[in-house]
């Protein structure tokens, strides 16, 4: 019985059956690294893991509000982990399987795209050399808002290939709604939006369905989505650009070529599984009675097409950055390498062979297993790289009820409002049963939930890791220090052979306490 593959003939019907399984059904093999990747990295951090990820505490403690945005991002990421929270009454774990649900949703949209413009086996290929991005696993227990975008930017993508292809109107009104959502997760998806113009305008293809209808009601469902979000900005005066000015400021010097450097290393992987799957691919073919013929090739402007939304975004950040003399961080490029893998496995060329599938599909799956690996040795041995705990060896839980606990027995008063730095009073606000409200900073211009009404009937507690600071950087707790009511509680982490003891400072505000002017707002030593 004679076996096909793309870009193969076999002389001697030597490949393995259990390949050409493999090859004939990629859609299972994919479904089948996708369940185990969804199930490894929802796991794994919820074992090692006795406190939560910075951003994760963050978007819990926000979450409760239902705000449209705070002073950094826009919310959607907090909506997300509310939910989840409300579904399984439970914080931590649920996270974690978020961010691995947007993980493996965007490997599929890559599969489909890939498998919209070459074949299924090397869409195959092309998804599971994504496994080698770094953005793909070792960061994603972290959820926030570069994972979210991963899907919807990639979502976008697909939508406006199929779009183009067959000029209907439901994948024009998707590339608008996604558009849409992709700000709501993060405000730079505009750099995707108007990578995704130019494309239109530029694109003979795309810019002749603009003579239908279809392209226009994408704007339309684009409008109708983002109007909330552009409201919530003009009402704001655009308040989380500053902050976003602020970053970049501080990463200025040579962040160009950092940012470029971090994108090609957080790409590593990808390149060893692409180098392994093809070294010395013409010998051993020959070996096993494989001779080359020519696969279906990928059509120049489908190439085309990978090309420029793999590059164009990477470009037009780098360039602004570079005029505008503005800094990048690393991390901003998450979204960009979503097409990466499957840019690899078309710029590998046309001539393919099972052998070379083969050592990407067992190379990623090489890949799921030992990164999670890592990852939970780095956790559990950082004491050996690190002279301080890593933030998710806190013991967030004891914290939460311990000061809880305080609370109830100074006030008798259930605790509604906790003040501190996103990370300490985050984690009590994220953690503590009576789900406080988080007075961000002690300042209420950064906590729009919360006003001094609200303050002055429930109080507050203010939580610190230097005495007489909300928060490391020395904001005080002006109002407080007459009152009298302070203290300081010691928590054990395990760090090191004989762990460490860490000091969380607080003071309390009871309830009905009539507020100075300017009391609980940020003032700076």
């Amino acid at each position: 019985m004679q076996r096909s593959y793309p870009g193969v003939v076999s002389e001697h019907d030597t490949t393995p059956m259990t390949l050409a399984t493999v090859l004939e059904r990629p859609a299972a093999l994919l479904g089948l690294f996708l369940a185990m990747h969804f199930l490894v990295w929802t796991i794994v951090p919820a074992l090692v893991h006795v406190g939560m990820p910075m951003d994760v505490v963050e978007g819990y403690a926000i979450g409760r509000e239902w705000v449209m945005g705070t002073f950094k991002h826009p919310a959607m990421p907090s909506w997300l982990l509310e939910i989840s929270r409300m579904i399984t009454g439970a914080v931590g774990w649920p996270a974690y399987a978020l961010s691995s649900l947007c993980i493996v949703i965007t490997y599929w949209i890559v599969f489909l795209l890939g498998r919209d413009i070459t074949d299924a086996p090397r869409a195959v290929a092309g998804t599971l050399l994504s496994s080698g991005v770094l953005y793909f696993s070792w960061v994603t227990p972290e959820f926030n808002h570069n994972v979210l975008q991963m899907p919807l930017w990639s979502g976008l993508i697909l939508a406006l290939w199929r779009a183009r292809e067959t000029g209907r109107t439901g994948w024009w009104a998707l590339v608008g709604a996604l558009g849409g959502l992709g700000l709501y997760a993060k405000i730079s998806t505009g750099v995707l939006l108007l990578v995704t113009a130019l494309y239109i305008l530029a694109d003979p293809k795309c810019r002749a369905r603009l003579a239908t209808s279809g392209p226009w009601i994408g704007l339309g469902v684009f409008v109708v989505v983002v109007t909330p979000l552009v409201n919530w900005l003009v009402d704001t005066n655009f308040l989380l650009l500053d902050y976003a000015e602020a970053r970049a400021t501080r990463g200025r010097a040579g962040s160009v070529l950092l940012f470029l450097w971090k994108q090609i290393a957080s790409s590593a992987g990808l390149l060893l599984l692409l180098l392994l799957a093809w070294m010395k691919r013409r010998q051993k073919a020959a070996k096993k009675g494989l001779r080359y013929e020519a696969a279906s090739p990928v059509a120049p402007d489908a190439t085309r097409f990978l090309l420029y939304f793999f590059l164009a975004p990477i470009v037009l950040v780098a360039l602004t950055a570079l005029f505008a003399d503005v800094g990048l961080k690393g991390s901003w490029g998450t979204s960009m390498l979503s097409v990466a893998g499957l840019v690899a496995i078309v710029m590998a060329g046309r001539y393919q062979v099972p052998l070379a599938l083969k050592r990407i599909i067992v190379g990623s799956f090489i890949v799921l297993a030992v990164i999670p690996a890592g990852y939970s040795l780095s956790v559990k041995l950082s004491d050996r790289f690190s002279k301080s705990p890593p933030r998710v060896a806190w013991p967030q839980n004891d914290i939460g009820s311990r000061l809880q606990q305080i609370w109830h027995e100074r006030t008798g008063q259930p605790l509604r409002v906790v003040a501190g730095d996103f990370w300490l009073g985050g984690m009590v606000a994220a953690t503590a049963k009576d789900r406080p409200s988080l007075l961000v900073d002690g300042d209420l211009g950064r906590s729009p939930w919360l006003n001094r009404a609200i303050l002055e009937k429930h109080g507050a507690l203010l939580v610190a890791w230097v005495r007489g600071a909300i928060g490391p950087d020395g904001i005080q707790f002006p109002h407080v220090n007459a009152l009298g009511i302070e203290g300081v509680e010691f928590f054990h982490v395990n760090f090191g052979r004989q762990g460490r003891d860490l000091s969380v400072y607080y003071a309390i505000v009871p309830p009905g306490t009539k507020l100075k002017l300017g009391a609980l707002n940020k003032e700076r030593r």
